[in-house]
């Protein structure tokens, strides 16, 4: 991770940006590392050293947890296109933009990582195949910093290791620097320290970087991961729970025994040499004979212990997790053993984690829309952009649990009573199709309603030529029919 000290042809105010900038990447790395490691669940769990023995350390639980609780809010996330003002469909510019980039694949990344880290971040610039070029970036090598009053960002600066071995610069550390109105790129010469090997001065006056930052508050606008502290602490215990049963399970896998009043002979082979363990457990401790007093010895076996004082206290944790991350219960494997869940309860579990996917929609909504606004400033040269882009909206996937019978019978009963147009794109929102799913049934409906227009004129064409023919029939001469009437062309 690389901090310039200082490089030919930067400016002095851009050196101390990108000083500070790149200190403030490095301290961030252990926090974005660790909220990592919980994500994946490899997370260090602190070991208390009371009932654990030094050999059965390294053993280690791996709940994903976390992982399900990032992963049913990501899911749900999913951008269809952007809509203008006074507009029904999607803007077919603005999702050409977006398909040319393949952010149908890289906008899930996004918000992934704005999830797991707290922020992610899309940089914008020119492409070379005449659309705007739109990167997703991750914040372990970027940062960014905003002005909250004209929700712009300021600064910017990215930092990461060339691994293209096809690279003039392969092994070396690169640096970008994204200001106001320049773009800066460095490389670190090692001894000779940063170098600068592009430039360019756009004047832009917006800097093309657009952050994604998750549970944001008025005090911190840096992001925060969603899995908060409590969701790792109860990580932490259920790990050490199970790493204490695993260890429980060791010692008490084979139930510990006790002989009383046995002779040395009796833990003998016939050659006279000492029997092993398994030998004894297997077959001998079931033949040993009376000593020379003729008193038999005495064998017990010892209580094991009980797993489930160990999996009470895992249906404690689960539970728990479940409340904090406001999952439905059978996404954590919890599973009543009476009647199974009516439709009702899963909508009614389901209804917390729908709303908090609402509320991450609109906030990367407002960013999808920042990213796009920017790429037609690119598209135009530097233009400012029209009042409807400015009040340009997302289109986003339904969020909650699909019902299509309940949702279309719900709909019908809307059109029936004229609150809602049969024909509307509202209604087809409703129902769950997608953008390109109503641009389709819409142009169907232009073709349907083409061809029931063409057929209405060829019947009106044939019944006026029927009266007309009724109404002359001395003009035909006898045994001859009447000139066939001349026909609409077909479309």
């Amino acid at each position: 991770m690389g901090i310039p000290e200082a490089a030919t042809d930067l400016k002095p105010d851009e050196t101390l940006i990108a000083q500070r900038l790149g200190s403030r990447l490095f301290e961030r790395q252990g926090e974005l590392d660790l909220s990592r490691h919980y994500y994946d669940g490899m997370q260090p769990v602190t070991n208390l050293g009371i009932s654990t023995p030094p050999e059965l350390r390294k053993l280690r639980a791996i709940f994903g947890w976390c992982q399900s609780g990032v992963n049913a809010i990501d899911e749900r996330l999913t951008v269809n296109g952007f809509r203008l003002p006074n507009s029904p469909a999607v803007d077919e510019s603005l999702w050409d933009i977006w398909q040319a980039n393949n952010l149908d694949a890289d906008a899930p990344l996004v918000h992934l990582d704005s999830l797991i880290y707290g922020s992610a971040y899309v940089i914008v610039g020119p492409g070379d195949d005449g659309y705007p070029l739109i990167t997703a970036e991750s914040p372990r090598n970027m940062i960014a910093v905003t002005d909250t009053r004209k929700r712009k960002t300021k600064a910017a600066y990215q930092t990461y290791l060339d691994t293209d071995p096809t690279s003039e610069t392969y092994g070396r550390q690169l640096a970008t620097l994204y200001t106001l109105n320049a773009t800066v790129h460095m490389v670190d010469q090692g001894a000779k320290g940063w170098t600068v090997i592009d430039r360019d001065d756009h004047g832009f006056g917006e800097v093309p970087v657009v952050p994604f930052l998750n549970r944001q508050s008025t005090g911190t606008r840096h992001g925060r991961s969603e899995i908060t502290d409590a969701w790792r602490n109860t990580v932490d215990r259920a790990c050490r729970t199970a790493v204490a049963m695993e260890i429980a399970r060791e010692y008490y896998a084979i139930p510990q025994r006790y002989i009383l009043g046995a002779v040395e002979s009796a833990f003998q082979k016939a050659d006279g040499t000492g029997a092993n363990v398994w030998e004894v457990l297997q077959g001998m401790i079931l033949a040993l004979e009376a000593d020379k007093n003729g008193n038999l010895p005495q064998v017990g076996t010892f209580a094991t212990g009980d797993p489930s004082n160990f999996t009470k206290l895992l249906d404690l944790d689960v539970h728990m997790m479940a409340g904090l991350t406001g999952l439905p219960p059978h996404y954590l494997g919890i599973y009543s053993e009476g009647n199974p869940s009516s439709a009702d309860a899963i909508r009614l579990s389901d209804f917390r984690l729908e709303k908090a996917a609402d509320r991450k929609s609109v906030i990367f909504g407002d960013c999808w829309e920042r990213v796009m606004r920017l790429a037609v400033r690119v598209d135009t040269n530097g233009a400012e952009v029209s009042d409807d882009m400015r009040k340009m909206e997302t289109d986003w996937a339904p969020r909650g649990i699909p019902t299509p019978a309940a949702t279309t019978d719900s709909v019908t009963k809307q059109v029936a009573a004229e609150i809602l147009p049969a024909d509307s794109d509202v209604t087809l929102t409703k129902l769950g199709y997608t953008a390109t799913e109503r641009a389709r049934i819409a142009a169907d409906r232009q073709r349907a309603q083409g061809r029931a227009d063409l057929l209405a004129l060829v019947n009106d064409a044939r019944a006026r030529q029927a009266a007309q023919n009724q109404q002359q029939p001395s003009e035909a001469q006898p045994g001859q029919n009447p000139p066939p009437a001349e026909l609409p062309a077909a479309a």
